[in-house]
């Protein structure tokens, strides 16, 4: 599949925009913005931490749908679990979509 349809299934049917919790990321956070890009493995997961992130890269994941977003508020200091992310993110092509509108639907239910 292309990143563009699984974004548009995403956004369209799974969890629409509209439901999106304020202040929260939502959407292609990370990654290549090319809509043609061909994905292979996708992987859900409800927090990017180190263990997911090195999972993904182990297991050659293209795209990485989470509830949470990699930063969750505005960086005022670069602490060592952000840094590391951030370096194996950018040595990978890995893409990350964040679907915090999902937790608002969870909690609804």
């Amino acid at each position: 599949m292309f990143l563009e349809e699984i974004d548009s299934l995403l956004r369209k049917r799974l969890s629409p925009e509209e439901f999106k919790i304020n202040n929260e990321f939502y959407g292609l956070q990370y990654g290549n913005q090319n809509s043609n890009s061909v994905l292979k493995k996708v992987m859900l997961t409800t927090d990017l931490n180190l263990e997911s992130i090195h999972f993904a890269i182990l297991n050659k994941i293209n795209l990485i749908i989470s509830l949470r977003s990699l930063i969750n508020k505005p960086i005022d200091c670069f602490n060592k679990n952000l840094v590391n992310k951030l370096s194996l993110l950018s040595r990978y092509p890995l893409s990350i979509f964040v679907l915090n509108s999902i937790q608002k639907l969870i909690e609804d239910i």
